[in-house]
């Protein structure tokens, strides 16, 4: 039988002579690849099955072959493929797992199977065997391959466990089958101005690197072009929804046929509110206990405001060091400033009631006629077991009353329209872009 190969028939090249006490299928396989043929798409070839007779191949019918060697059949082949079908690949992705999603260094990583199916007439064959499998990688190297790329990939390694997780099934009827398990790092420009209460997409290109459309064609799989276990999460991410089409790039060297895919990947608030809101809340409220001391306790007040303004700034510096610097200001770093400034305020308070309290220490002293008046009433105060506190000292106390109510009153309320605010602008967000495809 001969073949016609993008819209030409070329002279038979290779005849195979098959017995049926051999399988046919594995003389087809070892002898047709070892000959170095299936790299190139355009080359066709001339299988003849004989009934009888152990397998050979017929040296008479292929001696040019044999005599100009590959690099000959190579120079001589004829690459031109204007005017012909591309070839159609067909793509589908099975997600294992999603890992390493860094904000810091925009970049995510998964590991998933990759399968990728077209038809190749030149691997036709008449058998009763429906498919050949192969997972010899040196086997699968001679086939022609797509030369399939992510665009946006930093690392990418085909798992070794054992051997190369590679495998390709090739049917009668030419249709092959080519799989591989994947483990890659893709860049992700993640968008913080909402961080923590964020929703991220993180997407990739699948394109051919030097062929154009013209030659090669993607398309996603009609059936589950894209699979994803059930509960599928990332660390400090959870996987919600995936988008997945067909476009076409434009280039200085030509259009090229490519697939894009887009997860939705949204952030669990728990992380951070255990790591970050609570206990710097907590720090906010802790400053607030001052307000209790007595105005004329300088040593305690000062301690308590200076260990809380340490330990802010302790907290701030350690969370921010975990997440790449932006240029706009996002939620967590309002929230901080939030939290700083309060309790900055709450030390400064501190200097304010001091200065009350002790204002009008001496004012008596210049007035000796009252000075015999004014101890004898403090040693009858003493008596009925009461302190006496002069106006500035009242007035100390009255500040401190007014911090008690102002201040967890100010941060009640910030709280309020804070989380309502980024609660409502997260389910308003929509992640994923217009690509005009």
């Amino acid at each position: 039988m001969s073949f016609k190969t993008n819209g030409r028939i070329r002279k038979p090249c290779l005849e195979i002579m098959l017995s049926r006490e051999v399988s046919p299928s594995y003389v087809f396989l070892k002898e047709f690849l070892s000959l170095g043929v299936l790299k190139h798409q355009q080359k066709d070839f001339h299988l003849t099955e004989y009934p009888q007779g152990r397998h050979h191949i017929s040296w008479s019918s292929m001696v040019g072959c044999r005599n100009r060697g590959v690099p000959d059949m190579l120079e001589d082949t004829d690459w031109e493929v204007e005017g012909a079908e591309p070839t159609e690949i067909a793509v589908q992705m099975i997600i294992q797992a999603f890992s390493s999603i860094s904000s810091v260094f925009m970049e995510y990583g998964i590991d998933v199977y990759l399968l990728q199916k077209w038809c190749d007439p030149r691997l036709m064959f008449n058998e009763t065997q429906s498919s050949l499998y192969i997972q010899d990688p040196e086997l699968i190297a001679k086939v022609w391959l797509p030369d399939t790329y992510f665009t946006n990939v930093r690392d990418a390694s085909v798992h070794q466990l054992n051997i190369p997780n590679i495998n390709m099934r090739i049917t009668h009827n030419g249709h092959l089958l080519y799989g591989m398990r994947l483990s890659m790092k893709l860049s992700c420009n993640h968008h913080l101005k909402m961080f923590p209460f964020d929703v991220q997409y993180c997407s990739t290109i699948l394109s051919s690197y030097g062929n154009t459309d013209s030659v090669v064609r993607y398309n996603w799989a009609e059936n589950s072009p894209i699979s994803i276990q059930d509960d599928l999460n990332a660390f400090r991410f959870k996987f919600t929804h995936f988008e997945a089409k067909e476009m076409n790039t434009s280039t200085p060297i030509g259009n090229f046929s490519s697939l894009y895919v887009s997860f939705l990947l949204n952030r669990p608030n728990s992380f951070h509110l255990l790591q970050t809101f609570i206990p710097t809340g907590l720090v906010v409220v802790i400053s607030w206990a001052s307000f209790w001391l007595d105005p004329t306790a300088v040593p305690g007040r000062i301690s308590l405001g200076v260990s809380t303004l340490l330990i802010m700034t302790t907290l701030t510096s350690n969370i921010r060091q975990k997440f790449n610097p932006s240029s706009h200001v996002h939620a967590m770093e309002q929230w901080l400033e939030a939290c700083q400034l309060m309790v900055f305020a709450a030390l400064l308070e501190f200097p304010l009631v001091n200065w009350l309290a002790n204002r009008g220490k001496n004012v008596g002293n210049n007035n000796n006629s009252d000075s015999s008046i004014k101890i004898g009433e403090r040693m009858h105060s003493i008596e009925s077991g009461v302190v006496p506190s002069n106006g500035h000292l009242k007035r100390a106390h009255v500040v401190d009353y007014i911090a008690r109510c102002i201040f967890p009153s100010i941060f009640i309320t910030f709280n309020v329209f804070y989380w309502t605010f980024y609660t409502y602008s997260r389910s308003e967000q929509n992640p994923f872009p217009d690509l005009g495809i």
